[in-house]
């Protein structure tokens, strides 16, 4: 890890990833997510997660539209 790099939060990365905080500790507890418990919580490096990102692992969620029109 570069020493300018802050490691992620779970909230920051569910937040990143548009997916709820139980979704990204249960890619880490499957081994699919690297990730390091500092005492109580989780931590994830910011390289990881874009890691996890390109390898297809999970695709961000895109903005819809909720307002019922068309596109």
């Amino acid at each position: 890890m570069a020493n300018n790099e802050k490691l992620m939060s779970v909230a920051e990365a569910a937040e990143r990833l548009n997916v709820h905080e139980l979704t990204v500790i249960r890619a880490i507890k499957a081994g699919k997510l690297p990730a390091a418990k500092v005492g109580r919580f989780w931590r994830i490096e910011p390289a990881d997660l874009e890691a996890y990102i390109e390898a297809g692992r999970i695709t961000p969620a895109r903005a819809t539209n909720t307002d019922g029109g068309g596109a």
